[in-house]
Protein backbone atom coordinates (compact mmCIF):
# COMPACT_ATOMS: atom_id res chain seq x y z
CA UNK A 1 0.00 0.00 0.00
CA UNK A 2 2.74 2.29 0.85
CA UNK A 3 6.43 2.98 -0.51
CA UNK A 4 7.52 4.10 3.22
CA UNK A 5 8.23 0.87 4.88
CA UNK A 6 10.11 2.13 8.31
CA UNK A 7 9.24 3.67 11.13
CA UNK A 8 12.05 6.35 10.09
CA UNK A 9 10.53 6.89 7.27
CA UNK A 10 7.20 7.52 8.37
CA UNK A 11 9.08 10.31 10.74
CA UNK A 12 10.51 11.67 8.08
CA UNK A 13 7.57 11.84 5.83
CA UNK A 14 5.78 14.13 8.09
CA UNK A 15 8.83 16.12 9.18
CA UNK A 16 9.25 17.26 5.34
CA UNK A 17 5.23 18.22 5.58
CA UNK A 18 6.09 22.33 5.86
CA UNK A 19 3.30 23.89 3.81
CA UNK A 20 0.07 25.49 3.14
CA UNK A 21 -1.84 22.56 3.60
CA UNK A 22 0.14 21.35 6.76
CA UNK A 23 3.08 22.09 8.83
CA UNK A 24 2.19 20.26 12.35
CA UNK A 25 -0.27 19.01 14.49
CA UNK A 26 -0.84 16.03 16.73
CA UNK A 27 -3.24 13.29 17.03
CA UNK A 28 -2.36 11.48 13.34
CA UNK A 29 -5.48 8.62 13.39
CA UNK A 30 -4.70 6.95 10.31
CA UNK A 31 -8.09 5.06 8.47
CA UNK A 32 -8.06 3.13 5.14
CA UNK A 33 -11.09 3.91 3.09
CA UNK A 34 -11.40 3.58 -0.12
CA UNK A 35 -8.01 2.32 -1.53
CA UNK A 36 -6.63 5.41 0.44
CA UNK A 37 -5.34 6.36 3.94
CA UNK A 38 -6.54 9.38 5.45
CA UNK A 39 -4.61 10.71 8.62
CA UNK A 40 -6.85 12.50 10.94
CA UNK A 41 -5.41 15.75 13.12
CA UNK A 42 -6.52 18.14 15.70
CA UNK A 43 -4.77 21.94 16.20
CA UNK A 44 -2.79 21.97 13.08
CA UNK A 45 -0.23 24.58 12.16
CA UNK A 46 -0.09 26.24 8.48
CA UNK A 47 3.45 27.61 7.32
CA UNK A 48 5.90 28.28 4.06
CA UNK A 49 8.66 26.69 5.24
CA UNK A 50 10.51 27.08 8.35
CA UNK A 51 13.54 30.00 9.03
CA UNK A 52 17.17 29.36 8.91
CA UNK A 53 17.42 28.71 12.95
CA UNK A 54 14.57 26.03 12.29
CA UNK A 55 11.48 27.93 13.65
CA UNK A 56 7.81 28.79 11.99
CA UNK A 57 8.26 31.78 11.11
CA UNK A 58 6.16 34.71 10.69
CA UNK A 59 2.84 34.07 9.02
CA UNK A 60 2.43 30.98 10.28
CA UNK A 61 -1.65 30.36 12.03
CA UNK A 62 -2.96 27.47 13.80
CA UNK A 63 -6.13 26.11 12.63
CA UNK A 64 -8.54 23.97 14.22
CA UNK A 65 -7.72 20.54 12.65
CA UNK A 66 -6.36 18.84 9.30
CA UNK A 67 -7.28 15.39 7.23
CA UNK A 68 -4.50 14.02 4.84
CA UNK A 69 -4.66 12.10 2.24
CA UNK A 70 -1.77 9.58 1.71
CA UNK A 71 -1.22 9.43 -1.85
CA UNK A 72 1.44 8.01 -4.51
CA UNK A 73 3.38 6.02 -1.03
CA UNK A 74 4.93 8.81 0.34
CA UNK A 75 3.18 12.30 -0.81
CA UNK A 76 0.46 13.81 2.00
CA UNK A 77 -2.46 16.09 0.30
CA UNK A 78 -5.13 17.60 1.70
CA UNK A 79 -8.42 15.84 0.21
CA UNK A 80 -10.94 18.87 0.93
CA UNK A 81 -11.62 21.60 -1.89
CA UNK A 82 -10.50 24.36 0.79
CA UNK A 83 -9.40 24.94 4.58
CA UNK A 84 -10.30 22.41 7.05
CA UNK A 85 -12.62 19.15 6.66
CA UNK A 86 -14.07 19.49 9.90
CA UNK A 87 -16.00 22.96 10.01
CA UNK A 88 -15.44 24.92 12.75
CA UNK A 89 -18.98 24.98 14.94
CA UNK A 90 -21.51 28.08 14.24
CA UNK A 91 -21.01 28.98 18.02
CA UNK A 92 -17.09 29.73 17.86
CA UNK A 93 -16.18 32.95 18.97
CA UNK A 94 -12.56 34.88 19.75
CA UNK A 95 -12.39 33.71 23.33
CA UNK A 96 -13.24 30.38 23.32
CA UNK A 97 -12.34 29.34 19.72
CA UNK A 98 -14.48 26.50 19.62
CA UNK A 99 -13.73 23.92 17.19
CA UNK A 100 -13.30 20.43 16.51
CA UNK A 101 -10.55 17.63 16.71
CA UNK A 102 -11.13 14.44 14.58
CA UNK A 103 -9.99 11.44 16.46
CA UNK A 104 -11.68 8.43 15.19
CA UNK A 105 -12.62 7.28 11.70
CA UNK A 106 -14.80 4.23 10.06
CA UNK A 107 -16.34 3.04 7.01
CA UNK A 108 -19.80 1.89 6.19
CA UNK A 109 -21.21 1.34 3.16
CA UNK A 110 -19.34 3.19 0.66
CA UNK A 111 -18.83 6.32 3.48
CA UNK A 112 -16.26 7.88 5.58
CA UNK A 113 -17.37 9.00 9.12
CA UNK A 114 -15.42 10.52 11.43
CA UNK A 115 -15.92 11.49 15.05
CA UNK A 116 -14.84 14.73 16.12
CA UNK A 117 -14.60 16.11 19.45
CA UNK A 118 -16.10 19.41 20.14
CA UNK A 119 -13.52 21.40 22.16
CA UNK A 120 -13.45 24.74 24.00
CA UNK A 121 -10.84 27.07 25.58
CA UNK A 122 -11.86 27.64 29.30
CA UNK A 123 -12.40 31.35 29.99
CA UNK A 124 -9.87 31.95 32.17
CA UNK A 125 -7.28 30.61 29.15
CA UNK A 126 -5.82 27.72 31.29
CA UNK A 127 -6.88 24.43 29.38
CA UNK A 128 -10.08 23.38 27.79
CA UNK A 129 -13.32 21.86 27.74
CA UNK A 130 -14.54 18.64 26.27
CA UNK A 131 -18.13 19.88 24.52
CA UNK A 132 -19.87 16.82 22.96
CA UNK A 133 -19.20 15.07 19.79
CA UNK A 134 -20.95 15.21 16.60
CA UNK A 135 -20.04 12.41 13.32
CA UNK A 136 -19.05 14.22 9.75
CA UNK A 137 -19.88 12.04 7.13
CA UNK A 138 -18.18 12.47 4.16
CA UNK A 139 -18.06 11.17 0.35
CA UNK A 140 -14.95 9.63 -1.14
CA UNK A 141 -14.45 10.34 -4.87
CA UNK A 142 -11.96 7.74 -6.69
CA UNK A 143 -9.31 10.12 -6.58
CA UNK A 144 -9.18 10.32 -2.56
CA UNK A 145 -11.34 13.98 -2.16
CA UNK A 146 -13.79 14.40 0.40
CA UNK A 147 -16.98 15.60 -0.01
CA UNK A 148 -18.48 16.47 3.23
CA UNK A 149 -22.18 15.44 3.19
CA UNK A 150 -23.93 15.45 6.81
CA UNK A 151 -22.83 16.89 10.53
CA UNK A 152 -24.56 13.75 12.73
CA UNK A 153 -25.65 14.04 16.30
CA UNK A 154 -24.16 11.43 18.09
CA UNK A 155 -25.20 10.45 22.28
CA UNK A 156 -22.11 12.75 23.35
CA UNK A 157 -24.00 15.68 21.49
CA UNK A 158 -24.46 19.13 23.51
CA UNK A 159 -22.77 16.50 26.37
CA UNK A 160 -19.83 18.80 28.44
CA UNK A 161 -17.75 16.48 30.35
CA UNK A 162 -17.52 16.11 33.35
CA UNK A 163 -14.60 14.99 36.06
CA UNK A 164 -15.88 12.24 37.99
CA UNK A 165 -19.43 11.76 35.69
CA UNK A 166 -19.61 8.67 33.54
CA UNK A 167 -22.83 9.80 32.50
CA UNK A 168 -20.74 12.57 30.51
CA UNK A 169 -18.34 10.23 28.01
CA UNK A 170 -16.89 11.70 25.08
CA UNK A 171 -17.36 9.18 22.41
CA UNK A 172 -14.72 10.27 20.41
CA UNK A 173 -11.82 7.52 21.42
CA UNK A 174 -12.02 5.65 18.56
CA UNK A 175 -14.14 2.76 16.37
CA UNK A 176 -14.30 -0.12 14.72
CA UNK A 177 -17.00 -2.34 12.32
CA UNK A 178 -17.24 -5.67 13.47
CA UNK A 179 -19.50 -8.76 12.86
CA UNK A 180 -21.96 -5.93 11.99
CA UNK A 181 -21.36 -3.74 14.24
CA UNK A 182 -19.52 0.07 14.74
CA UNK A 183 -18.15 -0.40 18.02
CA UNK A 184 -17.12 3.04 19.74
CA UNK A 185 -14.72 3.95 22.59
CA UNK A 186 -15.48 6.77 24.62
CA UNK A 187 -13.82 8.07 27.42
CA UNK A 188 -14.35 10.02 31.10
CA UNK A 189 -12.12 11.39 33.67
CA UNK A 190 -11.81 9.97 37.37
CA UNK A 191 -12.52 12.10 40.34
CA UNK A 192 -10.98 11.40 43.25
CA UNK A 193 -8.56 8.49 42.56
CA UNK A 194 -5.16 8.49 43.12
CA UNK A 195 -4.48 6.42 40.20
CA UNK A 196 -6.51 6.79 37.59
CA UNK A 197 -6.59 10.04 35.71
CA UNK A 198 -9.30 8.49 33.04
CA UNK A 199 -11.45 6.01 32.12
CA UNK A 200 -12.50 3.78 28.86
CA UNK A 201 -15.83 2.85 28.05
CA UNK A 202 -17.17 0.99 25.06
CA UNK A 203 -20.86 1.43 23.01
CA UNK A 204 -22.24 -0.32 20.07
CA UNK A 205 -24.43 0.29 16.95
CA UNK A 206 -25.46 -1.85 14.20
CA UNK A 207 -23.51 -0.52 10.99
CA UNK A 208 -27.00 0.68 8.86
CA UNK A 209 -28.27 2.79 12.20
CA UNK A 210 -24.81 4.53 12.68
CA UNK A 211 -27.17 7.85 12.52
CA UNK A 212 -29.42 7.32 14.69
CA UNK A 213 -28.37 7.95 18.11
CA UNK A 214 -31.18 6.23 19.53
CA UNK A 215 -29.82 3.20 18.49
CA UNK A 216 -26.48 2.88 20.49
CA UNK A 217 -26.29 0.93 22.97
CA UNK A 218 -23.65 1.14 25.88
CA UNK A 219 -21.73 -1.79 27.58
CA UNK A 220 -21.69 -1.65 31.23
CA UNK A 221 -18.72 -4.33 32.50
CA UNK A 222 -19.87 -4.39 36.13
CA UNK A 223 -22.95 -6.76 35.00
CA UNK A 224 -21.75 -7.61 31.24
CA UNK A 225 -24.73 -6.15 29.66
CA UNK A 226 -25.41 -3.65 27.23
CA UNK A 227 -27.97 -0.92 28.44
CA UNK A 228 -29.93 1.76 26.31
CA UNK A 229 -28.35 4.62 28.61
CA UNK A 230 -25.32 5.65 30.07
CA UNK A 231 -27.61 6.56 32.86
CA UNK A 232 -27.77 3.26 33.57
CA UNK A 233 -24.28 3.15 34.65
CA UNK A 234 -22.20 2.72 38.00
CA UNK A 235 -22.04 6.54 39.39
CA UNK A 236 -19.05 5.76 41.52
CA UNK A 237 -16.41 8.70 40.87
CA UNK A 238 -13.52 7.34 41.64
CA UNK A 239 -13.85 3.91 40.68
CA UNK A 240 -15.98 3.93 37.40
CA UNK A 241 -17.01 0.26 37.75
CA UNK A 242 -19.08 0.20 33.96
CA UNK A 243 -15.73 1.10 31.95
CA UNK A 244 -13.43 -1.46 29.93
CA UNK A 245 -10.40 -0.12 31.26
CA UNK A 246 -9.05 2.63 34.03
CA UNK A 247 -7.06 4.37 31.72
CA UNK A 248 -7.96 6.60 28.33
CA UNK A 249 -7.36 4.31 24.86
CA UNK A 250 -7.00 6.85 22.34
CA UNK A 251 -6.37 3.93 19.08
CA UNK A 252 -8.38 0.58 18.60
CA UNK A 253 -7.71 -1.76 15.43
CA UNK A 254 -8.92 -4.92 15.01
CA UNK A 255 -4.95 -6.49 13.84
CA UNK A 256 -4.61 -10.40 13.27
CA UNK A 257 -8.16 -11.15 14.33
CA UNK A 258 -8.26 -9.67 17.55
CA UNK A 259 -9.28 -5.98 19.07
CA UNK A 260 -6.16 -4.15 20.16
CA UNK A 261 -5.62 -0.81 21.98
CA UNK A 262 -2.99 1.63 22.32
CA UNK A 263 -3.26 3.71 25.52
CA UNK A 264 -0.59 6.38 27.19
CA UNK A 265 -1.47 6.32 31.28
CA UNK A 266 -1.30 10.32 32.48
CA UNK A 267 -0.87 11.23 28.87
CA UNK A 268 1.59 13.48 28.46
CA UNK A 269 2.99 13.00 32.36
CA UNK A 270 3.02 9.23 31.39
CA UNK A 271 6.06 7.03 29.86
CA UNK A 272 5.18 3.66 28.72
CA UNK A 273 2.98 3.29 26.09
CA UNK A 274 0.68 -0.50 26.18
CA UNK A 275 -1.33 -2.55 24.32
CA UNK A 276 -4.55 -3.82 25.37
CA UNK A 277 -5.34 -7.38 23.49
CA UNK A 278 -8.45 -9.24 23.29
CA UNK A 279 -10.52 -11.50 21.35
CA UNK A 280 -13.72 -8.93 21.57
CA UNK A 281 -14.18 -5.80 21.84
CA UNK A 282 -15.08 -5.27 25.59
CA UNK A 283 -12.55 -7.51 26.73
CA UNK A 284 -11.07 -8.41 29.04
CA UNK A 285 -7.75 -7.51 28.22
CA UNK A 286 -4.17 -8.68 28.70
CA UNK A 287 -1.84 -5.34 28.86
CA UNK A 288 1.55 -5.61 26.63
CA UNK A 289 4.17 -2.40 27.22
CA UNK A 290 5.14 -1.89 23.77
CA UNK A 291 8.06 1.28 24.31
CA UNK A 292 9.01 4.28 26.67
CA UNK A 293 8.26 7.23 25.94
CA UNK A 294 8.95 9.91 28.44
CA UNK A 295 8.81 13.75 28.13
CA UNK A 296 12.29 15.27 27.68
CA UNK A 297 14.11 17.75 25.62
CA UNK A 298 14.96 18.21 21.63
CA UNK A 299 17.23 20.52 20.21
CA UNK A 300 16.83 22.89 23.27
CA UNK A 301 13.25 22.19 23.62
CA UNK A 302 10.63 20.60 26.10
CA UNK A 303 8.48 18.34 24.93
CA UNK A 304 5.74 15.92 25.89
CA UNK A 305 3.98 12.81 24.02
CA UNK A 306 0.70 11.52 24.34
CA UNK A 307 -1.98 9.64 22.26
CA UNK A 308 -0.69 6.54 20.34
CA UNK A 309 -2.02 5.65 17.38
CA UNK A 310 -1.99 2.05 15.66
CA UNK A 311 -1.53 2.24 11.96
CA UNK A 312 -1.31 -1.92 10.84
CA UNK A 313 -2.94 -0.20 7.33
CA UNK A 314 1.03 0.27 6.69
CA UNK A 315 2.94 -2.67 5.36
CA UNK A 316 6.24 -2.54 7.03
CA UNK A 317 9.47 -4.38 5.09
CA UNK A 318 10.21 -6.40 8.41
CA UNK A 319 6.82 -7.54 8.96
CA UNK A 320 6.04 -5.12 12.31
CA UNK A 321 3.20 -3.04 13.51
CA UNK A 322 3.73 0.82 12.87
CA UNK A 323 2.64 3.22 16.10
CA UNK A 324 3.01 6.44 16.02
CA UNK A 325 3.09 8.85 19.55
CA UNK A 326 2.24 12.93 18.95
CA UNK A 327 5.12 15.17 20.36
CA UNK A 328 4.30 18.75 20.95
CA UNK A 329 6.35 21.32 23.04
CA UNK A 330 5.49 21.66 26.99
CA UNK A 331 5.09 25.33 25.90
CA UNK A 332 3.87 26.86 23.45
CA UNK A 333 7.35 28.86 23.14
CA UNK A 334 8.72 25.75 22.52
CA UNK A 335 6.52 24.66 19.55
CA UNK A 336 7.01 27.72 17.63
CA UNK A 337 10.90 27.90 18.23
CA UNK A 338 11.09 24.40 15.92
CA UNK A 339 8.85 23.56 13.33
CA UNK A 340 9.82 20.12 13.22
CA UNK A 341 8.87 19.45 17.23
CA UNK A 342 5.02 19.29 16.72
CA UNK A 343 5.00 16.47 14.52
CA UNK A 344 4.48 13.02 14.85
CA UNK A 345 7.29 9.87 15.72
CA UNK A 346 6.80 6.55 14.63
CA UNK A 347 7.80 3.39 15.79
CA UNK A 348 7.80 -0.51 14.96
CA UNK A 349 6.74 -3.15 17.57
CA UNK A 350 6.04 -6.43 17.84
CA UNK A 351 2.33 -7.16 18.91
CA UNK A 352 1.95 -10.17 21.31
Amino acid sequence: MTHVASADGFTAMFAAKQDQDWSGGDQATSVSAGGHVYWLFGDSMLSSGETAAGAYPAGTVMVSNRILRQHGGDQLVNPVAAGDAVPDPATRDDQTQERYWPQAGFVAGDRLYVLAQRVRNNPDGQGFTFAGVEMFRYRMAADGGLTLEAVLATPSTGVTGRRGVPATVQWAGDAIVRDGYVYVYGYTEADGNAFVLHYTYVARVPVDQVELPSAWRFYAASTGQWVSKVSAWDTDPANQHDAILPTQVSSVRVIGGRIVLAHKPWNGFGSTVFAEVSTSPVGPWTQHPLFESPAGVWHGREYVTYCPQLHPEQQLANGKTLVSVAWNGKALADTMADADLYKPRFVEVVLP
